[in-house]
C-alpha cells in the first residue's frame, strides 16, 4: 500500500501528522512518501523565526533528517524551480503541477493508493499555502482517480460524526481512537500515534525557533491526529485499520 503525503513547508509532515506517520510506516506492506512543495510556494530562505547561527535554507537538510526519523525513505523537498516565486503572491496551479510531477518522478512512487494533504481551512493558522495545496491535491486526486484525504487539527464543527467502531485496536503505540461517518459525505478517522517520535522529528528542524513555534501551535504536542477522507479512500483506510489488531472485540 503506497501513501503519498504532500505538504507546503518543511516541518509540516511532522507537525500535522508525524506521530501517526511514524507508526503507519511500521505496518507491513505500507510505504509512505512525502513531497514538500516549499520552493514553488515561497522563496526558501524567507522565514524570519530562525535560530541564531542558522539559515532558513538549513531546513532543506533538516527535512530529510526529520523524514528519516519518521522512518520515511522516499522524500523530496522542492527548493529550486524555474518559475517565478514571490513571497506573498499565490502561485499558479500550472507551476505547482510542473514541480509536483517532477517531485513525484524523483520519489519514484509509480502507484498511489492514498493521497494526504492539508485541510481546506489551512490548519491552525489558516495558512494560504496549506489551503492552496488542499485545492491542488484534491483536484489532482480527482483528475488521476487517486483516493484523497486531508489531516485536520480538530473535528470539523457543524458536521455530525457518527462513530462506527465496535472494538478497540492497537499496534505498538498506534491506536484507532475513532472511525466515523460524517453528515458532509466524508469519513473521519482518529489515530493516536507516537508523540515522542513526533517531537524528535520536529526537533530535527534546529533552524526554527522551537519555543516560539511550540507556543503558537497546539499540534506540536498533539498525539491524536485526524484524517477526513472520501468514499473512494474508504477501502484503503479500512485496510490500514485492519492491520491494527483488535484488543477488545465487539465491546459496543
Amino acid at each position: 500500500m503506497k501513501i503519498l503525503v504532500v505538504t507546503a513547508h518543511p516541518d509540516d509532515e511532522a507537525i500535522w501528522f508525524g506521530s501517526t506517520l511514524y507508526e503507519l510506516s511500521q505496518l507491513p506492506d505500507v510505504e509512505i512518501a512525502v513531497i514538500c512543495l516549499w520552493g514553488v510556494l515561497e522563496p526558501p530562505g524567507s522565514m524570519q523565526a530562525i535560530q541564531p547561527g542558522y539559515s532558513d535554507l538549513d531546513r532543506k537538510d533538516q527535512f530529510y533528517e526529520a523524514c528519516r526519523c519518521l522512518h520515511i525513505a522516499r522524500a523530496h523537498l522542492v527548493t529550486e524551480v524555474q518559475c517565478p516565486v514571490t513571497k506573498g503572491v499565490n502561485q499558479s496551479f500550472e507551476n505547482i503541477t510542473v514541480e509536483f510531477l517532477r517531485a513525484l518522478a524523483t520519489v519514484g512512487l509509480e502507484k498511489i493508493d492514498l493521497l494526504i494533504s492539508h485541510s481546506p481551512y489551512g490548519d491552525e493558522h489558516k495558512h494560504r499555502h496549506h489551503q492552496m495545496l488542499y485545492e491542488f491535491t484534491k483536484a489532482y486526486g480527482i483528475h488521476s482517480s487517486i483516493p484523497f484525504s486531508f489531516f485536520s487539527v480538530l473535528p470539523l464543527p457543524g458536521v455530525s460524526h457518527v462513530p462506527m467502531l465496535h472494538s478497540t485496536r492497537r499496534r505498538n503505540q498506534l491506536h484507532v481512537v475513532n472511525y466515523a461517518s460524517c453528515s458532509n459525505g466524508l469519513y473521519f478517522v482518529q489515530f493516536q500515534g507516537h508523540l515522542s517520535r513526533k517531537l524528535e522529528a520536529i526537533r530535527c528542524y534546529k533552524a526554527i525557533d522551537f519555543e516560539t513555534h511550540f507556543a503558537g501551535y497546539s499540534a506540536f504536542s498533539l498525539v491524536v491526529e485526524n484524517l477526513y477522507f472520501e468514499e473512494s479512500a474508504k477501502g484503503v483506510i479500512d485496510a490500514l485499520v485492519h492491520q491494527i489488531p483488535e484488543v477488545s472485540r465487539a465491546i459496543i
